[in-house]
C-alpha cells in the first residue's frame, strides 16, 4: 500500500507545480527570441519594450490590482461565502476599474505615443497593447483563484494552454502574415483575451456575483501602500528604456531589451521557485525559539552560492547564443548582460533584508528605500546613458541595486537581525564578476566560436572549484548541506524499501 501524503509533502507537490506552471508561462517570451529577432529590427523590439513599460505601470497607477491583499483577505475567515465574496469582490472592482482604464488609454493613444516614442503614429500600437489592461487582470485573478482552491494540475494546464496559443498566434502573424510589431501585438491581445475568458467564467461559475462594498475599502486600505512602493520599484527597473528612448534611439532600446531577457533567466529558474517557499517558511522561523537567526544566514549562503554560479553561467555563455540565435544588428546586446544579470543577482538578495521591516510592520522603510533609489538611479541614468547608450543603463541599475543591498542590509539591523553576513556573499559575486571581466577581456576580439565555448567552459570550471571550496571553508553551510543530502538519501531508501 502506497504511504499516505503528508502535509509537507503535499506542498512541497504544489510549489513544485506551481514552479513550473510560472516558468511554463514566461517560456513563450524566450522561445520566440530568434524569431523576434530575426523577422523583429532592434527598434521594433524597443517599440514592444517600451508598450510592456507602459502596461505595467498603467497596472500600477490605474489598474486597481489587488494581487498581495486578495490572499490575506481571503484566508481571514474559513466560510466559504466569504471566501468567494473576496474573490468576487476584487474581480469585479478590478475588472471596472481596468476596463474604463483601457478606454483612457485608448482615447488618449495619440498623446501617450507622442510621449512614449515621440512618434503619435504609434497610436494604434498604444490604444490595442493598452486593453491589456483588461485581459491581464482578469488572467491573473485566474492563477490566484486556482492556487487559493489548490488546484495545482489546472494552474499548470492553463500555463501550457497560454504557452501553446501565444506561441502558435506568434508564428502565425509575425513569420506568416510577416506582421511586425502589430503582429507581436495582436497574438499577445488574442492570447491573453482567450485565457482571460476562461479564468473570469471559470471563477464566476465557482464562486458567484457577490459583492460587498465594506471589502472594497479594506482593500484599496491595504494596497495603496504597496502600489506606492510598486511605482518607485517599477520607476528602477523600466524607466531606463524611456531614456534611452530620449537620449539614444529606439535600436539601443532594442537592444537593452534583449539583454534584460536573458538577465531574466536567473530569477526565472533559481529565485521565482525558491521564493515560492520562502515567502512563508521566513514567517515560520520568526516563530521558532530564536526567531530563525540560525537558519536565515545558511539560506542566504546558499541560495547565494546557486544564483552566483548561475549568473556568471548566464553571463559567460549569453553572447555565443545571442550570436547564433539573433541577426548581427542584435549582437552588441551581448555585452549589457552580464552587467544586468549581477543586477538581478542582487536585487533578489535584498528580500532577505525587506523582511525585517514586514516582520516588524515598518514596511513604509521600504517605500523610502525604494524611493531613494529611484533618485539615485534618475541622477545615473542622467549621467551614463546619454555616454554610454544602453549600457549606460545596464551600468545605473547595477549600482543601484548595490546601493539599495546596503543600505537595506544595514537599516534591517535596527528592527529584527536576521544574523546574515554579507562577506561570503559578497566574495562569490566579486568571484563571479572577476570570471566574467577576464571573459570579456579574452574574447573582446573576434574568434571561433568553439575556442570561445572551450574557454568559457574552462572558466565555468574555475569558478565552480571557487565555489565548491568557499562552501567547504564555510563550515555550518557545509555542515548543513551534508545534513540535508543524508536526510534526502535516508528519505528515498526508506521509500524504495
Amino acid at each position: 500500500m502506497a504511504p499516505l501524503r503528508t502535509g509537507k509533502k503535499q506542498a512541497a507537490q504544489h510549489i513544485a507545480i506551481y514552479s513550473v506552471g510560472s516558468i511554463v508561462r514566461q517560456l513563450a517570451g524566450f522561445i520566440m527570441l530568434p524569431i523576434y529577432t530575426s523577422y523583429l529590427s532592434p527598434a521594433d523590439y524597443g517599440v514592444v519594450s517600451l508598450l510592456i513599460v507602459m502596461i505595467a505601470l498603467f497596472e500600477l497607477v490605474i489598474g486597481a490590482r489587488f494581487a498581495q491583499a486578495v490572499p490575506k483577505f481571503y484566508y481571514e475567515k474559513e466560510d466559504e461565502q466569504h471566501r468567494s465574496s473576496v474573490i468576487s469582490t476584487a474581480l469585479l472592482v478590478t475588472g471596472f476599474v481596468s476596463l474604463i482604464s483601457t478606454l483612457v488609454v485608448a482615447l488618449n493613444s495619440e498623446l501617450i505615443a507622442r510621449i512614449l516614442f515621440g512618434d503619435k503614429s504609434y497610436n494604434i500600437h498604444v490604444a490595442l497593447y493598452g486593453t491589456l489592461l483588461f485581459t491581464s487582470a482578469l488572467e491573473a485573478y485566474g492563477l490566484t483563484f486556482f492556487r487559493l482552491k489548490e488546484k495545482p494540475f489546472i494552474f499548470i494546464a492553463n500555463s501550457i494552454s497560454k504557452l501553446v496559443l501565444q506561441l502558435s498566434l506568434n508564428i502565425l502573424f509575425v513569420v506568416y502574415l510577416n506582421k511586425g510589431v502589430i503582429g507581436v501585438i495582436w497574438s499577445a491581445l488574442l492570447a491573453s483575451s482567450v485565457m482571460a475568458s476562461v479564468a473570469a467564467c471559470y471563477i464566476l461559475y465557482n464562486s458567484g456575483i457577490k459583492y460587498k462594498g465594506n471589502l472594497v475599502k479594506r482593500l484599496f486600505k491595504f494596497s495603496w501602500p504597496l502600489w506606492l512602493a510598486g511605482i518607485a520599484g517599477l520607476y528602477v527597473a523600466s524607466s531606463n528604456r524611456y531614456f534611452i528612448r530620449i537620449f539614444s534611439d529606439l535600436d539601443q532600446v532594442g537592444l537593452f531589451e534583449l539583454a534584460a531577457k536573458f538577465s531574466t533567466i536567473l530569477p526565472l529558474l533559481i529565485w521565482n521557485p525558491f521564493s515560492q517557499w520562502w515567502q512563508t517558511e521566513r514567517f515560520k522561523l520568526y516563530q521558532s525559539e530564536d526567531k530563525g537567526v540560525t537558519v536565515f544566514p545558511l539560506v542566504f549562503d546558499g541560495i547565494t552560492t546557486i544564483m552566483v554560479l548561475v549568473a556568471t553561467g548566464i553571463a559567460l555563455f549569453s553572447g555565443p547564443v545571442i550570436s547564433i540565435m539573433a541577426s548581427p544588428p542584435f549582437h552588441p546586446a551581448a555585452t549589457a548582460v552580464p552587467i544586468l544579470v549581477f543586477g538581478v543577482l542582487i536585487s533578489n538578495l535584498r528580500f532577505f533584508f525587506f523582511f525585517s521591516f514586514l516582520v516588524t510592520e515598518r514596511t513604509i522603510v521600504i517605500t523610502y528605500i525604494k524611493y531613494a533609489s529611484a533618485l539615485i538611479a534618475t541622477v545615473l541614468y542622467l549621467v551614463l546613458i546619454p555616454k554610454l547608450g544602453f549600457l549606460g543603463a545596464a551600468s545605473s541599475i547595477l549600482a543601484t541595486e548595490i546601493f539599495v543591498l546596503l543600505v537595506s542590509f544595514f537599516l534591517s539591523k535596527k528592527y529584527f537581525d536576521n544574523g546574515i553576513k554579507l562577506y561570503y556573499a559578497a566574495t562569490l559575486i566579486v568571484a563571479g564578476i572577476g570570471i566574467t571581466l577576464v571573459d570579456h577581456f579574452l574574447w573582446g576580439l573576434e574568434h571561433s566560436i568553439w575556442k570561445m565555448l572551450a574557454g568559457k567552459t574552462l572558466l565555468a570550471f574555475v569558478l565552480v572549484v571557487f565555489l565548491a571550496v568557499s562552501v567547504f571553508l564555510n563550515t555550518k553551510l557545509k555542515n548543513s548541506l551534508i545534513d540535508f543530502k543524508d536526510e534526502i538519501k535516508g528519505k528515498y531508501i526508506k521509500t524504495n524499501l
